[in-house]
């Protein structure tokens, strides 16, 4: 399963209706940083904790349910029972 985390942040962020500007004042980063966030399938756990206060999201909860199948009832099965392991 692809989990591409700079859509879900995107996503998020136009949701909110907040500007790209808005965003990179927040996370104190600069318009191109921003961008490569938006396009990128990974990050950093800090930078991403950052990003979740800011945008009060908690985007490891989405990680989360997307590994577990998008639902929190798969995440319970036990883990010889997860196909992603």
């Amino acid at each position: 399963m692809d989990i591409h985390i700079g859509k879900l942040i995107k996503e998020e962020l136009r949701r909110q209706g907040r500007s790209v500007k808005w965003f990179e004042e927040q996370i104190h980063r600069s318009h191109s940083a921003c961008y490569d966030i938006f396009r990128s399938h990974d990050i950093n756990t800090e930078l991403l904790k950052t990003i979740s206060k800011v945008l009060n999201h908690d985007f490891f909860i989405d990680l989360s349910n997307q590994m577990c199948g998008k639902t929190a009832q798969n995440c319970t099965e036990s883990p010889s029972e997860k196909a992603w392991l």
